[in-house]
């Protein structure tokens, strides 16, 4: 051990202030401290307010003389940590203040501010003998259990800082970085294959036929002239057989239907008729027909949109009523599950509910496909 001579008196008093300091932490604020060191916390209000409480009682201005401290361990220029000498050996004058730092170090003042002070702190504080004495102890902001190293600025450094930076940055454009060049190529392609997406839908929509209903010029005014037209064609038709016997049995009679859905697309106010087996194993969901449809969202269509497009203002509409949209406004939509199938629905009646009165009629798959693309409505197949 170093021996102190007596020019190091100062030492001596200067631990003599910082215990009449240490002596005025309140011990009911103990474990708080305590708990605040423990994670981390340098600048927090209960230290900031306990450090004022304890300078303002003891008379004692513990950032001066830490300051002072920090001054003659960064000047002496020694191989070793400690204040006597060449600072290799310890002296009383390091024991003398490091018992009356221990507490002031270790909860209240973080020794960030002064690097050589916690790397004195830290080796005192590493002896066996001060170990034995005061038991483990570490200074606010260094490592802790796990070996972590709280780095916190203190706010007004910070505020500083930020300050200089905002000044030094003001009026620059940022840099481009690597990830915003990225996104925006990202970007602009999607744009493009969405683009070119557009103009071949276009182009497609464009060479592709329109069709044309030769057969119904114009949309009947009323039920009554919907439901002639439709029987008047009928008539002229040899593959369609019409007023075929009903089963006596009404579930068994609407099972072997051929099920017609007049829809409407919900974002694009597009319409279709869907048909489908009324006895199929396996129903088709409007979710699934939207996707297959590239639609956004299929619904039923209402009473308006079936009188503007077809004429008719009540009854059944199925897969033949389309014969009086003569601005050909319907997608006409076949299940793929019908084809070889005998088809049976109902051609006109005036009570969609009254099986009693329905007009029944019946033929096979391709007898329909025919009829459709007579009237200007070539189907569209559903594989289901």
């Amino acid at each position: 051990m170093c021996e102190a001579s007596d020019a190091d008196q100062k030492w001596y008093d200067l631990a003599t202030k910082f215990e009449a300091a240490a002596k005025l932490i309140p011990v009911d604020k103990e474990a708080n401290l305590t708990i605040l060191a423990n994670i981390g916390v340098q600048y927090g209000e209960l230290q900031k307010s306990v450090a004022q409480e304890i300078e303002t009682g003891s008379g004692v201005d513990v950032h001066a003389c830490l300051t002072e401290m920090e001054a003659s361990l960064s000047s002496g220029g020694g191989s070793g940590p400690y204040l006597i000498g060449d600072g290799s050996s310890i002296s009383t004058c390091d024991l003398a203040l490091v018992c009356a730092l221990r507490k002031l170090l270790s909860l209240l003042y973080t020794t960030r501010p002064y690097p050589s002070v916690g790397n004195w702190f830290s080796a005192c504080c590493s002896l066996d003998g001060v170990v034995a004495e005061l038991g483990d102890q570490r200074a606010v902001g260094t490592k802790r259990i796990g070996g972590q190293i709280d780095r916190r600025p203190e706010p007004k450094e910070a505020f500083a800082a930020a300050t200089r930076s905002i000044t030094l940055n003001k009026g620059q454009k940022k840099k481009v970085t690597q990830r915003q060049k990225e996104k925006a190529a990202k970007k602009e392609s999607k744009q493009q294959q969405g683009g070119n997406k557009k103009q071949s839908a276009a182009e497609s929509k464009e060479a592709a036929p329109a069709e044309v209903n030769n057969i119904v010029t114009e949309v009947p005014a009323t039920h009554e002239a919907a439901h002639a037209n439709l029987l008047e064609q009928l008539n002229k038709i040899s593959t369609i057989k019409q007023e075929t016997k009903q089963s006596s049995d009404i579930e068994e009679e609407i099972a072997s239907w051929a099920k017609s859905l007049f829809l409407k697309d919900k974002k694009k106010k597009t319409l279709f008729m869907f048909t489908t087996p009324a006895n199929a194993s396996a129903p088709v969901s409007l979710k699934v027909l939207s996707k297959a449809l590239g639609v956004k969202e299929l619904r039923m269509a209402g009473p308006k949109d079936m009188k503007s497009a077809l004429g008719y203002e009540k009854g059944c509409v199925t897969a033949m009523s389309v014969l009086n949209d003569s601005a050909c406004k319907v997608t006409s939509v076949l299940d793929s599950r019908l084809k070889g199938r005998m088809l049976r629905m109902c051609t006109g009646c005036d009570n969609a509910l009254d099986h009693s009165q329905h007009h029944i009629s019946e033929q096979d798959y391709d007898s329909l496909e025919i009829f459709l693309n007579a009237c200007g409505h070539s189907p569209t197949i559903y594989e289901a």
